[in-house]
């Protein structure tokens, strides 16, 4: 298993990564900068905030929650609107990030600051924690 991290983003998603605007401007060429600059942003957060060691076990499943604060996009929007931002992070990480399984996405639109929290966990650790709940609901 790997320890738990989280990376995070002091604003909310370039309204041009909206899927809807990519319905108005159809070439790749248009939509390809912010993009770029949404992965880069990614890369230097991580980078100041996790620091250069590298990270044990991220080979493992993982799971991947977002938080995004003060944000007008609609949470199926935002989706594919923070994974430039993901693949910066993982671009620090000098890793893939096909060993995220499950994505889960929170919005606050009532938040005071406009902000995006990525938190990476170990998928084990994750259902290990629901599987010890339940058996203690369960009695």
């Amino acid at each position: 298993m790997f320890e738990p991290f989280s990376v995070l983003i002091d604003e909310t998603p370039d309204p041009e990564l909206s899927p809807n605007k990519a319905v108005r401007h159809s070439h790749w060429s248009q939509r390809s900068g912010p993009r770029k600059r949404a992965r880069a942003l990614a890369k230097t957060h991580a980078a100041n905030q996790l620091g250069w060691q590298p990270r044990e076990g991220l080979h493992r499943p993982m799971v991947l929650q977002v938080i995004v604060r003060r944000t007008s996009f609609d949470a199926d929007n935002l989706v594919a609107s923070v994974k430039s931002y993901i693949d910066g992070i993982f671009d620090h990480l000098g890793q893939d990030d096909r060993n995220i399984e499950t994505i889960s996405l929170t919005v606050d639109r009532n938040a005071p600051n406009a902000e995006m929290l990525f938190i990476f966990m170990d998928k084990e650790m994750v259902t290990g924690e629901q599987r010890e709940e339940q058996d203690r609901a369960a009695g």
